[in-house]
């Protein structure tokens, strides 16, 4: 039980004006059970993207909110927002300095929800994870701008030479992000993720990488939200 007696947090719906992507972005939050009676307390925050063809629904719809009320109400997790951006399907082209999704992200999302909610505003409480196509943005995010996440999930990451996304071994290591790494035995990305494994381990780089039993479906990811979660919010 939580310390006001709420079990379930609460999951905000709104929109931002973009500059980047010239159009308003959707996304959510979810509030921790508490948020509003403890008006003096602060939260880490992670950021969840969703695989491609989907939205910001996308997390809600494999269930992280419901993961997450019984896990602080434990006291397993501390208490966290997680935000849950749009960005389209693809997330936009990867090209651009920034390229759109990255400028929407960390010069116009991440500063709003600092200024908006009650957040600890840096590197060491702010993590990034996604699923599939939105794994594989989370480490190339993570490679090209290293101040601003201290934690990276990457489930199921699309790359690979299907795609041609290659996230910067290099990069990533110099950042030393703590990095999550998982992919189910029968998912068509097995091969290309544990080749990205093998290149991690070979910069030195720790990290985690985890073979579980699935395919690319959301009972996968799923299934293993606990985890996910208790990565996210070790240092926290």
């Amino acid at each position: 039980m939580t310390a006001c007696g709420e079990t379930h947090g609460q999951i905000i719906h709104a929109q931002l004006r973009s500059g980047a992507f010239h159009n308003a972005q959707t996304y959510r939050v979810y509030l921790p059970a508490c948020y509003t009676e403890q008006a003096n307390r602060r939260y880490p925050t992670l950021y969840l993207l969703h695989g491609g063809n989907h939205n910001e629904e996308h997390w809600d719809d494999v269930g992280v909110d419901d993961a997450a009320d019984p896990l602080i109400a434990a006291g397993a997790i501390p208490p966290l927002l997680i935000i849950l951006p749009d960005g389209g399907q693809d997330f936009g082209p990867l090209h651009g300095d920034p390229p759109p999704f990255a400028g929407f992200l960390l010069g116009e999302l991440i500063p709003h929800i600092d200024a908006t909610y009650r957040t600890v505003p840096d590197r060491a409480h702010r993590a990034l994870g996604g699923i599939s196509y939105g794994a594989a943005w989370s480490l190339l995010l993570a490679a090209r701008y290293p101040d601003a996440f201290s934690a990276i999930g990457a489930h199921s990451p699309a790359i690979g030479s299907f795609n041609g996304i290659y996230p910067d071994v290099g990069a990533l290591a110099a950042g030393k992000p703590r990095i999550y790494l998982d992919v189910g035995d029968q998912d068509a990305l097995r091969r290309p993720v544990a080749a990205f494994d093998a290149e991690l381990t070979a910069a030195g780089l720790p990290h985690e990488f985890h073979i579980y039993p699935g395919r690319h479906i959301e009972a996968y990811w799923t299934s293993h939200l606990e985890e996910y979660l208790r990565f996210y919010t070790a240092e926290w």
